[in-house]
């Protein structure tokens, strides 16, 4: 009885029901779609980032990141990469090293961050394989080979075929000098990036740099970032064995998670004044309801009819009220997010500006659980705890005085 006389003093007033459902129903699908399009533009960010050059997670020794010491290495890492490779899932393990160089062509030099690679498995955990726009990239076998990046072979005046001389310093202080080829010329678009890095093989580096059987990183790449973070746990009680320490994409990218926690705590403030104000004007709606029918409820209760019993009949005209709203909202903002998920966001003539963050041309919203019902069941909540007010007008009132109420 209550659920019927409910619905029906809901659409007593259609044209205030349709406003309130609307406003509901544009504040669900507007926390439904913001969320959606936020924490896919992150994942792409993170991914496009970590895929650049650092890979999902890096092993390495403790304290080498803040301080790279050529010396700071890891011996024999045969065993250590065949542990990785035994954990489940799809992934990929590459060792690297890394030291300073300086290197010179005939007509300048330059210093540069020179990092020994192996060319079979770096194209699964570095995009710089996939970037070589002159020559081509590294070959498996040992070789006398370098890749360069566009600003560094420009600067360097150095094209394919070329050679430059490598001058450094060995892991045990002697000379490192060699004298490398010009295979290939990657653009990753980071400015840093291509001017900076130089890449040769890992063999290679090894003789060069007095390192026999010792690397610097080992580097786990994948699909996707969620490929890797289940195995996260496995890992580090891998590296530990070891006397090891593993990096997470947090770890690796600190200015980024930092970035992306700014803009949800922003992102926060405008979702929260939207639920704000859809919640006063859906408690002002109720409000002047109860207000309008003062003189109908003292004469229900006059007749009998329980303060509780027509508080409860209000609450559920809140609640098939916020039903209407949050059903069309959550319908028509899954399709709309489900629709650009597949399409995509394109961003025109702005993709080169999305490029120097690592961030793709095109935007894909991603819907999980919590974008998905997180906004909803917030809004849910204030409007059923703003409905108590209207309850508790209900409560004082008095049969008499009511039914006297014009």
């Amino acid at each position: 009885m209550i659920a019927t006389l409910a619905w029906r003093n809901v659409w007593r007033q259609p044209r205030r029901t349709i406003l309130s459902s609307l406003a509901i129903a544009f504040t669900t699908v507007f926390l439904i779609f913001m969320p959606s399009w936020q924490y896919g533009s992150y994942v792409a960010m993170i991914e496009n980032t970590l895929k650049l050059f650092d890979g999902y997670a890096q092993i390495q020794q403790p304290g080498y990141r803040d301080d790279p010491e050529i010396r700071n290495s890891i011996s024999h890492p045969g065993s250590l990469i065949q542990e990785l490779k035994q954990l489940p899932g799809n992934k990929v393990v590459s060792a690297r090293a890394e030291s300073y160089a300086l290197l010179t062509s005939d007509n300048r030099s330059f210093g540069v961050r020179i990092v020994g690679v192996q060319p079979d498995t770096e194209s699964a955990v570095s995009t710089i394989p996939k970037n070589i726009h002159e020559g081509r990239y590294l070959q498996n076998e040992p070789s006398d080979e370098i890749v360069l990046g566009e600003t560094l072979a420009k600067n360097l005046r150095v094209g394919i075929g070329s050679r430059v001389t490598l001058l450094s310093m060995g892991r045990d202080g002697s000379l490192a000098a060699d004298s490398l080829q010009v295979s290939g010329v990657f653009s990753t678009g980071i400015k840093e990036m291509d001017r900076l890095v130089a890449e040769m093989p890992l063999p290679r580096f090894q003789e060069t740099f007095s390192m026999p059987d010792q690397v610097h990183t080992v580097v786990l790449g994948a699909e996707s970032l969620s490929d890797v973070q289940p195995l996260m746990k496995p890992i580090r009680a891998i590296a530990t064995q070891h006397q090891l320490a593993t990096l997470d994409w947090k770890q690796l990218q600190p200015g980024l998670l930092q970035g992306i926690l700014l803009d949800i705590s922003s992102a926060v403030l405008i979702y929260v004044a939207m639920i704000v104000v859809v919640t006063f004007s859906l408690l002002n709606s109720l409000l002047m309801s109860v207000l309008e029918r003062t003189r109908e409820f003292g004469m229900l209760m006059a007749l009998g009819m329980r303060p509780g019993l027509i508080g409860r009949m209000v609450w559920m005209e809140t609640l098939l009220l916020l039903a209407i709203g949050l059903g069309a909202g959550i319908m028509i903002g899954f399709a709309i997010t489900q629709y650009y998920a597949n399409t995509g966001i394109y961003f025109g003539e702005t993709q080169e500006v999305f490029a120097k963050f690592g961030l793709p041309g095109a935007m894909y919203p991603k819907i999980s659980p919590l974008t998905l019902f997180a906004g909803p069941t917030v809004i849910a909540v204030c409007i059923l705890l703003a409905g108590i007010y209207p309850m508790l007008r209900i409560y004082r009132l008095q049969p008499i005085p009511a039914m006297g109420t014009v």
